[in-house]
């Protein structure tokens, strides 16, 4: 809002400014007049006050502009390379997250927020799960398998993640199991 605010007066004053510099240029004896008219209508104190009372407005405006964007929250982070910086927007890193969550098979449903802090992001994922035994166990698996998907893909580690769960849904969890090839001569059939 302050910064519009300051936006709005340096083009009043650029405006301003190019006008009168228009004016001495074509009509010089314009200004001089609307000087003049100006002059003999106020008192010298009350022009001091006026500009002090301007300067003043200014001066606030300029620094409440400064501080907004001193304190406006993070949209992104930078991940330091070999070769330079790479910086990720937080709607990246929460469309990554989200859709690395939805290809888990526990999982049904996700709402992912990205939490900035100083340097690195908190990522809080809200999951509907699918009934499972333990499930706990699996969301630490899918946490750290998350944490690696991210680091590996833009090359952040993030501070933290949160999986909080926030549904079971009663439908039970299609889980696949890795077979192993087990040739004939390790199978013993006992004969």
């Amino acid at each position: 809002m302050f910064r519009f605010l300051k936006f709005i007066i340096h083009t009043t004053l650029l405006v301003v400014a190019g006008a009168l510099l228009t004016y001495l240029v074509i009509a010089p004896n314009v200004i001089k007049d609307i000087l003049n008219i100006v002059l003999v209508n106020f008192d010298e104190r009350l022009y001091q006050l006026i500009a002090i009372a301007v300067l003043i407005v200014y001066f606030v405006i300029f620094i409440f502009s400064y501080l907004e964007r001193l304190f406006q929250k993070k949209r992104s982070v930078s991940v330091k390379t070999a070769s330079g910086k790479i910086e990720v927007n937080f709607s990246t890193l929460e469309s990554i997250t989200k859709t690395f969550l939805g290809t888990k098979n526990i999982i049904k449903s996700t709402k992912v927020s990205i939490i900035p802090t100083y340097n690195k992001p908190n990522i809080e994922a809200n999951v509907e799960c699918y009934k499972t035994e333990n499930l706990n166990e699996k969301l630490e698996t899918v946490k750290q398998e998350l944490q690696d998907h991210i680091e590996s893909m833009v090359g952040l580690k993030p501070k933290s993640i949160d999986i909080k769960v926030t549904k079971i849904d009663s439908e039970p969890a299609v889980e696949t199991i890795k077979a192993e090839t087990i040739t004939s001569e390790e199978v013993d059939l006992g004969e």
